[in-house]
């Protein structure tokens, strides 16, 4: 390096001076000699480095350039003309030079942003539903059961009261809810009561599948509760509630391990059964849920047109906007395409083929 800063001419560098010893600066000179030498004027009793000891920093907008001396001190300076012309002459700098051409052209600037800002949606759309999926998948088993346990509580004290189904019906729907328990006894399932929110059911992330008696009383033949309960254990079985929960939790976790500061991460952990309980499931969760539905009833031997049939009845009761159903149909596929879906073996079964 040094032998390579031969035969050039003595260059000069001011700036601010700091030695590690203190944070306090000195204004000095730096001095080149044009060979292999640096002084630095200004420093009690001076202060001589090899030249091939100093490292200059990349530039970075009007941010001041450093030349550090092996962790002997360090030379802050805004004398770019002269520092430039240092690096060149000695070949001692970090490259860096298309950030800092970048950062002066408003064109590659603009692209930057544009870039930046294309891959940061790409990966919230893409990149944290996979992140969630898997990480919803690798959670214990205590953990998923300790957020059903929290969301229930929360469900409880703020949305739904007692069911007053009377037990001789909450036992034939519990014997009817055993079939598909038994086809899928490796997910803890189990079936609860409640009202308040109009005909609803939906799942837990820790195998509640929660019934209403407003839902259990619109239908008409219990193949239909089947069908929807069918529906409702398939998002257990995606873990379609955790995916959401980390969904929503993405952002902050991101931050604060961005950030380094974990502090806040417990109280975001806490939050995690009111995000479940606030989140609608996305079109493509409810599409996984209709696909495990479909295939269910295909292998228990019900007709898929039962799910259609209380799709249909819940349509017709959304058209009296009845707040509760309105929550059911918020982000569930379109009516068109579950008629595609679930009416090919129901053909007098019949909805209109607008968006739920």
């Amino acid at each position: 390096m040094a032998s390579s800063a031969t035969n050039h001419r003595p260059l000069s560098v001011a700036g601010t001076w700091f030695s590690g010893e203190s944070t306090a600066g000195v204004e000095v000179v730096l001095r080149w000699d044009g060979q292999g030498s640096i002084t630095l004027d200004g420093v009690p009793g001076g202060r001589q480095f090899d030249v091939a000891t100093m490292v200059i920093s990349a530039p970075i907008g009007a941010t001041p350039r450093s030349i550090h001396f092996g962790g002997r001190g360090k030379l802050r300076s805004t004398d770019f003309a002269a520092v430039v012309a240092l690096e060149r002459a000695t070949g001692r700098g970090q490259g860096g030079h298309w950030l800092d051409r970048m950062e002066a052209s408003w064109t590659l600037a603009a692209l930057f942003v544009v870039l930046l800002v294309v891959g940061s949606a790409a990966g919230f759309k893409w990149g944290v539903p996979w992140v969630a999926n898997e990480a919803a998948m690798a959670l214990p088993a205590s953990a998923v059961e300790q957020i059903g346990q929290g969301t229930l509580v929360l469900l409880d004290e703020t949305m739904l009261k007692p069911s007053k189904l009377k037990p001789a019906r909450q036992s034939e729907l519990r014997q009817t809810f055993a079939q598909l328990k038994r086809r899928y006894d490796h997910l803890p399932l189990k079936l609860l009561f409640r009202r308040g929110i109009g005909p609803n059911a939906f799942a837990l992330p820790d195998g509640t599948v929660l019934l209403t008696d407003e839902l259990a009383a619109l239908s008409t033949d219990d193949r239909q509760l089947i069908a929807v309960l069918a529906h409702e254990i398939g998002h257990v079985h995606h873990r379609h509630g955790v995916r959401m929960a980390i969904e929503g939790t993405a952002v902050s976790i991101a931050v604060a391990v961005f950030l380094g500061d974990v502090s806040d991460l417990g109280v975001v952990t806490a939050g995690m059964p009111a995000a479940v309980v606030q989140a609608q499931f996305s079109q493509g969760h409810e599409t996984e849920a209709d696909t495990f539905a479909l295939e269910t009833l295909m292998h228990i031997g019900v007709a898929p047109h039962h799910f259609l049939d209380i799709m249909n009845k819940l349509q017709a009761k959304a058209g009296t906007e009845d707040k509760g159903v309105q929550r059911y149909f918020a982000s569930h596929p379109a009516t068109s395409e579950r008629v595609r879906r679930f009416g090919k073996t129901a053909p007098h079964t019949h909805l209109h083929p607008d968006s739920m």
